[in-house]
């Protein structure tokens, strides 16, 4: 970028724009606040006959899981108010 871009940047957005990396950092950042991870091991090519089957269902292989754990627990478990998990 040229110095007379980064200035017209800077009047237009009061700073300069980050950088994809930097927004990508952010966005990840907030998505841990809100998530946790967690792998599950399975058969070789069991995750294309559930992502499929799920699809099928109109949902996304993760949604069905959580949904099918739900069920199993007789809904939906209740967080505390914080969302940290006891």
């Amino acid at each position: 970028m040229s110095k007379k871009s980064d200035e017209r940047k800077i009047l237009l957005n009061g700073s300069m724009a980050k950088t994809k990396y930097e927004m990508n950092k952010a966005s990840m950042g907030r998505l841990r606040e809100k998530k946790e991870y967690m792998q599950v091991v399975i058969p070789k090519g069991e995750r294309d006959i559930w992502k499929s089957y799920a699809a099928s269902k109109g949902k996304s292989l993760n949604q069905y899981i959580i949904d099918l754990v739900h069920a199993d627990m007789g809904g939906a478990p209740e967080l505390p108010a914080n969302g940290d998990a006891e």
